[in-house]
This record gives C-alpha cells, sequence and structure tokens, in this order.
C-alpha cells in the first residue's frame, strides 16, 4: 500500500504477491520504482496468521528490531543478482587459461531474468562442473617453480602521496549514483550522465591517500565498484530496448527482431575504455 493506504497490488491486479515475486520479480520492481516516486510504498502484515510466522520467508523477519507484525514498513525493489558475468564454456572455463568460474559471476544459464531457485541450482551443477574441470586442469598442469618470483608488497602499511578524501562519504555517492542511474529504470541521458560523473569519481580515488591498510582496502574496493557501475552503464548504453529485468524508459518494449543477442562486454586497459558486441543468443533471452 501507499501512504493513502490504498492498495497498489490490487491496482495492477497482482493476486499472489509471492507468485510475482518467483515469477514476475522485474515487473513487480518497475512497479514498486515507479510507485515510490510518488510516496512511500509499505508493507502491512497485521493481518497474516500466527501460524505462518514460523514458516519461512516470514520466519527470518523475527530477527528485525522492529515488529513488522503490527506495524507498516517501506519496502523497496534492490539489487541482488546479476544475471550477466563473465562468459565461460561449457566446462567453466575462461578466455585465460587456467581460470574456471561459475556461480553468479559467470554468463549464460538466466537470460534475461531467473525464476527463484536458479541461482542454488547453477552454483551446485555448475560448482561441480567447473571444479572438476579445473581439479583436471591442474593435474595435467607441470609444476613449476616459483620461489624465485619476486613478489612486491602491494599492501605495506605506509602513507601514499594524494589528496585526503573522505572514503566514507565517496562511496555512498559511488551507491546513490548506481541507485539513480544504473538502477531500475534507466534512459540514455541519465546513463550518459553516470558516466561523466563516475570519470569524475574515478580520478578522486585514483589521487586519494590512505594512511593504513584499512583505507587501502577501502579505496581498492571502491575503484571496483567503480569499474563495476561503468561496465553496467556501458553495457546498458548500447542495447535499445527493454528485456526481462533490464528497462530502458526510452526504449519500452522487447525487440526480437533487433536484440535477440547477448551483449559482449570488452574492456581495454590501454584507454580505460569498454566496447560492447553482440551475438546471436544461443539459449535464454
Amino acid at each position: 500500500m501507499n501512504v493513502k493506504v490504498e492498495d497498489i497490488l490490487a491496482r495492477y491486479v497482482i493476486e499472489d504477491i509471492n507468485d510475482a515475486i518467483m515469477k514476475k520479480r522485474d515487473e513487480l520492481s518497475v512497479i514498486l520504482n515507479e510507485e515510490s516516486t510518488v510516496s512511500r510504498v509499505l508493507m502491512d502484515f497485521s493481518e497474516v496468521p500466527d501460524h505462518m510466522w514460523d514458516a519461512y520467508p516470514l520466519s527470518i523477519l523475527e530477527k528485525l528490531h522492529f515488529d513488522v507484525r503490527k506495524k507498516p514498513f517501506a519496502v523497496s525493489p534492490a539489487v541482488h543478482f546479476c544475471m550477466g558475468g563473465i562468459e565461460v564454456n561449457e566446462k567453466g572455463q575462461t578466455s585465460l587459461e587456467g581460470l574456471y568460474a561459475c556461480g553468479e559471476v559467470t554468463w549464460g544459464l538466466h537470460g534475461a531474468n531467473r525464476r527463484g531457485g536458479n541461482a542454488l541450482t547453477e552454483c551446485l551443477v555448475m560448482g561441480r562442473v567447473a571444479g572438476t574441470f579445473a581439479a583436471r586442469y591442474r593435474g595435467e598442469e607441470e609444476s613449476e617453480d616459483h620461489d624465485n618470483m619476486n613478489h612486491q608488497n602491494e599492501h605495506a602499511d605506509s602513507a601514499q602521496g594524494g589528496l585526503f578524501i573522505s572514503f566514507r562519504e565517496l562511496r555512498a555517492h559511488v551507491r546513490n549514483l548506481a541507485w539513480e542511474h544504473a538502477g531500475i529504470v534507466r534512459d540514455e541521458a541519465g546513463l550518459k550522465k553516470g558516466l561523466l560523473m563516475l570519470d569524475s569519481i574515478e580520478g578522486e580515488l585514483k589521487n586519494a591517500m590512505w594512511t593504513n591498510v584499512r583505507e587501502r582496502i577501502i579505496k581498492e574496493d571502491l575503484l571496483s565498484a567503480v569499474f563495476s557501475v561503468k561496465a553496467i552503464l556501458s553495457a546498458s548504453m548500447g542495447r535499445k530496448e527493454s528485456r526481462g529485468s533490464f528497462i530502458r524508459k526510452d526504449y519500452p518494449k522487447e525487440d526480437n527482431d533487433n536484440w535477440r543477442k547477448n551483449s559482449c562486454l570488452t574492456y581495454n586497459p590501454q584507454n580505460n575504455s569498454f566496447s560492447v558486441s553482440y551475438h546471436d543468443a544461443e539459449w535464454g533471452d
């Protein structure tokens, strides 16, 4: 419901919210996002029978320091899964020899969205596949002597030259930027603005001064976050349609004639930029 106590689900003819969460989570996310621009969206559990609180998923809410049984609380969609990722083959092998991957970090199994439960199955099945072939690769690999390799300690606990900035404030800034420009609903103007803002943040971070190991770790985490958001924005710029959980306000319809393809993002470290190519989908949407 909203702050006017109007039933949002009834307005959008959603009879079973659990079914919507499992099978139509992209549509539900857009609804919640659009409604939240007008007023807060509230969940009211006051009429839920007592016996239902003993079972999942309501049972996990008992750990919250808030009386969700009696008081309505604000809800919002949030990022919790990435349908894309590193390209792997049927063995779980990436394009880098000897590197195998599985789970949410990889691409290809979910298409434009995923049904509830797919993630666990993916980890179990592809985890076993990738682990098996990784072990086989290691067994076939000739042992090498790495004792004489020159490892430099990149995490020395000493101050580095640069500017002092608040990593906490910058982290909040990156999060807000990701939500505003790479969130539920996107458009070209917002994507371009987000990329420009990320360039500025990246410049600040690279010149930022850290004084201990903890700050160094935070800095590197933030650089990784900037890299990830920039990748998302760059890939989003290229796809001129909406599909599954990917929604563009300026291209609201799914276009199978032109865009039933997988987007493949490549990074060029020489000029710190991304390029996108498109390949016919072998499975999924």
